[in-house]
């Protein structure tokens, strides 16, 4: 066992299946990061100015912590993920929000454990995958997100 590893993270790690599925229903492309640490969301401006004369600027933004990476997945469709064991930060932004206007955050920092698989629904909201579902967009309560 790891430093700080419960037993139960242990044996997950050991016996569970450390792949994660995410399955996207939202009417947009979302971009998922799928982390060991967590992302932290700042808001700000950086200017830069050459010889006195305004440049670029930048607004809010997602702040890494530590090397991030992001996965798009379009709507309608699903993606993969083999992790290595133990407990993940998951942020999920779709690239626009129900009035397709700005980006939406839909999920933040969410811990999930090995095993588990989710949809994000046509709605914006977050299900828990049916676990040996053979339907990436059936949901725990056997509700299919499957888009129309």
């Amino acid at each position: 066992m790891a430093a700080g590893q419960t037993t139960l993270q242990w044996m997950a790690d050991k016996f569970c299946s450390n792949i994660t599925h995410i399955a996207n229903s939202y009417p947009s492309t979302i971009h998922v990061s799928l982390q060991t640490s967590q992302l932290s969301i700042s808001e700000g401006t950086l200017s830069v100015q050459l010889n006195s004369k305004p440049g670029a600027t930048i607004g809010g933004k997602l702040t890494e912590v530590t090397n991030i990476s992001w996965i798009r997945i379009p709507q309608h469709d699903y993606h993969r993920i083999d992790r290595v064991g133990g407990n993940h930060y998951i942020t999920i932004v779709a690239e626009c929000g129900p009035s397709k206007g700005d980006p939406e955050i839909i999920l933040y920092n969410y811990v999930i454990q090995p095993s588990q698989s989710f949809i994000i629904t046509s709605n914006g909201g977050f299900k828990l995958q049916k676990y040996g579902s053979r339907n990436l967009f059936e949901d725990f309560a056997g509700v299919d997100h499957t888009p129309k």
